[in-house]
């Protein structure tokens, strides 16, 4: 929802699909995002935003949806909303249920994050990112907090518990924060947890 969301910048424009494929992107969010420049993000800001994108559902893909969000580079991203369409005419269709539509014209929203990670980044660089400078901080003293925001279904619980061998921020910050624990011979800690669930306004 366009609306809800409260990046650092917003640019919209009105493309046509035609206009579209004569001017194609050249992403850039295959670029990894040096230790220097994440450092830099956290000593400027005391808050961060950054957006994940995830990859679209076997079910998604058998309704021929298409993936709205394009991540041109580790900063931008750009949703595509289709405005115009055409039913059961020749051409280039997706389904919307049951129904065959054409799209004819599409609005381009552009939006600038701290970071921005396409459905191709992995956990442990989404953990670098956004969260392992928060572990250092907070064994000097410093609060911090990381907070998930998104519809169900658009990655929230991957990114923060993860499933198998690819860890989520949750699991990754407690091991980082034991190891820098371990690793103290001079200090002492006290290690309290709670853990809350909060689900359709549910505790």
């Amino acid at each position: 929802d366009l609306n809800n969301i409260n990046p650092r910048s917003q640019k919209t424009t009105i493309n046509t699909i035609e206009s579209q494929k004569k001017s194609p992107r050249s992403p850039e969010s295959t670029k990894k995002i040096s230790k220097k420049k994440i450092e830099e993000k956290f000593s400027k800001n005391k808050m961060l935003v950054a957006l994940r994108s995830r990859p679209l559902l076997n079910r998604e893909l058998e309704e021929s949806n298409y993936n709205t969000i394009s991540v041109t580079d580790r900063e931008t991203v750009i949703i595509t909303i289709p405005t115009e369409y055409i039913s059961n005419d020749k051409g280039k269709y997706y389904f919307k249920g049951e129904k065959k539509i054409k799209v004819t014209k599409v609005k381009e929203a552009e939006f600038k994050f701290d970071f921005a990670f396409d459905e191709n980044s992995d956990q442990a660089e989404v953990y670098q990112c956004t969260t392992a400078n928060l572990v250092k901080q907070v064994i000097n003293g410093f609060n911090a907090a990381v907070f998930a925001y998104g519809a169900t279904g658009t990655g929230k619980t991957y990114t923060m518990v993860g499933g198998g061998d690819n860890w989520g921020l949750m699991i990754r910050s407690i091991s980082d924060l034991f190891k820098i624990i371990n690793s103290e011979k001079e200090r002492k800690y006290i290690i309290k947890i709670s853990y809350v669930e909060i689900y359709n306004e549910i505790i």
